[in-house]
């Protein structure tokens, strides 16, 4: 009977320990009960007609639809095993072997989509024919863009950054448009990137900024992103600037203390908190006398996020319509600000 007990202590201590990795940072590819479902609709993208086998990004879309069936038969067979009558010796061993199988097998199909589609994002040089409306600038420090990349959310089984979702809620107001790493080899999904020539990126983003409808600052302590935020500054409107902080309390006031002499005001106490999965902690905007305004992403005690994340290991049908919880936070916080600009 202790066998037994120690048995399912170790068997639970170690799905949760998987559990809280993979929804941090390989996706909830493990979740046993939508397994099948999500194997079924990555199947079923991989059928659809614009589907090519012979393209670099279709391949990589093949080899992470066999990687899925893969963990998927991996997930199903530790389950079958566990109920069966085998020893517990048995038990233990398959255990062992399978939960590091299936979590390296569902991680490399999450990189084979992600490459797919990083792949099927063509850069631009000059913004998009297609959408002749003023753009939106998203200015950031090029080394966040892998930090934006690890973390993602999952609505109705489609997988977003914070750089898509942000795309999806200006789309209204106009396309939005970021300044693109020189030599990168492929560029991330979100935002429209134009690549600059390294002497004259200087003068493109000033001219990006006296063409912008609305400029977003992903806040960060680099040099060139420091010259950015002076330029914002110094040509944009007030109420047409909005900053997002992904900084803890010490890296905010390190922030103040090399950028706020560019402000004509002083910033406000930071109230932003961590929040799990989201690198984002607070939105500060500005009204047209450069009055600002702090905004906490987080609106909720800690506990709720942790309740919501722990509720999140187990799919239900409400998985395929209910936004996530990154997804909601960010629209409930941007879009009031959005709205100002379409009034």
């Amino acid at each position: 009977m202790e066998d037994r007990v120690v048995l399912y202590v170790f068997v639970l201590l170690m799905l949760l320990a998987v559990g809280v990795y993979v929804k941090v940072r390989v996706l909830p590819l493990l979740r046993i009960a939508g397994v099948l479902i999500k194997l079924i609709w990555r199947i079923r993208a991989n059928l659809r007609r614009d589907f090519d086998p012979w393209t670099r990004q279709g391949r990589w879309r093949l080899l992470g639809s066999v990687l899925t069936v893969v963990a998927a038969i991996v997930a199903i067979a530790l389950v079958a095993v566990m109920r069966s009558e085998s020893s517990q010796n048995s038990k233990i061993i398959t255990l062992i072997l399978s939960i590091p199988l299936c979590w390296v097998t569902a991680h490399l199909a999450v990189l084979c989509f992600w490459r797919a589609k990083r792949l099927e994002v063509s850069p631009a040089v000059k913004p998009s024919s297609k959408d002749t409306r003023t753009p939106v600038i998203y200015l950031r420090s090029f080394q966040d863009d892998s930090k934006v990349y690890g973390r993602m959310e999952m609505t109705g089984l489609k997988f977003s950054t914070e750089e898509e979702i942000i795309a999806e809620l200006v789309i209204k107001i106009g396309p939005l448009v970021a300044i693109g790493q020189p030599g990168d080899a492929l560029p991330y999904p979100g935002a429209a990137r134009l690549y600059m020539e390294m002497g004259d990126w200087q003068d493109g983003v000033r001219t990006l900024l006296l063409q912008s409808k609305l400029v977003i600052v992903r806040a960060g302590d680099t040099p060139g992103l420091r010259w950015e935020i002076k330029e914002c500054i110094s040509i944009v409107r007030p109420e047409r600037l909005i900053f997002l902080f992904p900084l803890s309390r010490r890296k905010y006031e390190r922030f103040c203390e090399e950028c706020e002499k560019y402000f004509p005001c002083r910033l406000p106490e930071y109230t932003g908190r961590w929040i799990p999965n989201i690198s984002i902690r607070a939105v500060l905007f500005f009204d047209s006398t450069w009055t600002p305004t702090l905004v906490p992403l987080r609106q909720k005690g800690l506990a709720y996020w942790w309740r919501s994340f722990v509720k999140s290991q187990f799919i239900s049908a409400d998985d395929l319509t209910e936004s996530s919880e990154m997804r909601r936070a960010l629209e409930n916080t941007l879009q009031p600000l959005l709205r100002r600009e379409l009034d």
